[in-house]
């Protein structure tokens, strides 16, 4: 039972050691499975109107598993996504929809199971009005 137990264990640590997030970030938007952009760590919005942000994640080595996006405002969790991994070769992404009041530090990540494979981070501001 014990030997059974430490294979298991084993295999669990190589197989998920073999995920790897080969790209990772923020854009405006996603076309024929590829980000538009590179937002990078600032993300600006206007005062009247819900910004969308989506978080791009191009994986490998994980056909069949699991991979969660954690979305953080300030610390608090605003949402999780559970995105489905299809080959072992996937690009796969969630969004959020930010509301002005929303403002500040965000960070995702990046989860299989329970391990934390990678996270990004963005300050989320209200661009100044043009006069």
């Amino acid at each position: 039972m014990r030997y059974a137990l430490l294979l298991i264990l084993a295999l669990s640590i190589s197989f998920s050691a073999r995920a790897l997030i080969e790209q990772s970030q923020f854009t405006s938007n996603v076309t024929a499975r590829q980000p538009v952009d590179d937002l990078g760590s600032e993300v600006f919005g206007k005062t009247n109107e819900v910004t969308q942000i989506y978080f791009y994640t191009l994986v490998t080595d994980m056909a069949g598993q699991q991979l969660t996006h954690k979305w953080l405002h300030e610390g608090e969790l605003m949402a999780e996504v559970t995105l489905n991994i299809g080959s072992d070769y996937w690009r796969t992404w969630s969004s959020k929809r930010l509301l002005p009041s929303w403002n500040g530090n965000w960070q995702v990540q990046v989860w299989q199971g329970e391990t934390l494979l990678t996270s990004k981070d963005f300050v989320f501001t209200l661009a100044q009005p043009d006069y």
